[in-house]
């Protein structure tokens, strides 16, 4: 199986990006199953959509040690590598909400809706669940993984926008 990961962008909202995470190659089936989701923080565009900082493509994962602001110790995590105009774009940390980044991907367990509206846009906001714990998974299996490349794809459902 390839260490390599595929991102699909599902959702693209004011109260962030959701999407999966699943391995890169299709099973022989088709079947793909998600290893996890994942939201990241919306930018709205002059067109009034909301996309995510990494767009459409094929990126460089590197591991490293790195810090998430109000943090006083590093934490290992992969760092996509090659999105013009941002570096410290990390996939994998922990974080509910699509406020929780700064164009990092934060992984769950799945995608719920909220009784809360963070965002005050739009109505009760999204948030992906079980962060921590996720993250903890995906680092475990990723172990002896230095590198690997991430497909990036936007399949984006339009939602209602403000």
């Amino acid at each position: 199986m390839s260490e390599n990961l595929r991102l699909v962008y599902t959702e693209a909202r004011s109260d962030g990006i959701f999407g999966w995470i699943l391995p890169a190659e299709e099973p022989a089936d088709g079947n793909a199953q998600p290893l996890c989701v994942f939201v990241t923080r919306a930018y709205k565009q002059p067109d009034g959509k909301w996309r995510p900082k990494v767009r459409a493509g094929i990126y460089e994962c590197q591991r490293g040690k790195h810090r998430l602001h109000g943090m006083t110790e590093d934490f290992e995590t992969f760092e996509v590598l090659g999105i013009k105009g941002h570096s410290g774009i990390l996939l994998g940390h922990w974080g509910s909400w699509g406020s929780d980044s700064d164009g990092c991907f934060c992984l769950g367990r799945k995608i719920v809706k909220s009784d809360q509206d963070r965002d005050g846009i739009d109505g009760p906001d999204e948030l992906v669940t079980e962060s921590r714990t996720t993250f903890a998974e995906y680092m475990k299996n990723r172990a002896g993984i230095d590198n690997f490349a991430v497909i990036i794809e936007e399949h984006f459902a339009e939602t209602a926008q403000a």
